[in-house]
């Protein structure tokens, strides 16, 4: 069960221990999420989102319609260690989880409504 959708086969395979291939057909050793422009992301981040356990960086910006607080999940983002939202419509606190992140050093939030 993969809860992302990044990876998910049913039935009987064979594991070579590597899920996520770069360009160049080489393992992902880590992953950061960086969207910065206006593409039709809208609502809350879904719970989901924080079991991405091996992302280092997330940066989101410019994105007008993504509303609500960060889900509490994040809290699950081991190797985050660091977060920038900018200029979204988040709002609310932020999850108690989210400082309990050992490796997290930076969070920066700007104009969000």
């Amino acid at each position: 069960f993969d809860p992302v959708g990044v990876f998910c086969l049913d039935g009987e395979f064979e594991f070579d221990g590597v899920f996520l291939l770069d360009d160049y057909q080489k393992p992902v050793a880590f992953m950061e999420v960086n969207i910065r422009i206006h593409n039709g992301l809208n609502g809350l981040l879904p719970p989901e989102f924080g079991y991405l356990v091996d992302c280092r960086k997330i940066m989101l910006e410019n994105h007008i319609s993504l509303t609500g607080p960060l889900p509490e999940t994040m809290g699950k983002m081991s190797s985050l260690y660091s977060v920038a939202l900018l200029f979204n419509g988040l709002g609310g606190e932020l999850p108690s989880s989210l400082f309990r992140l050992k490796k997290l050093n930076t969070i920066h939030i700007q104009e969000n409504w």
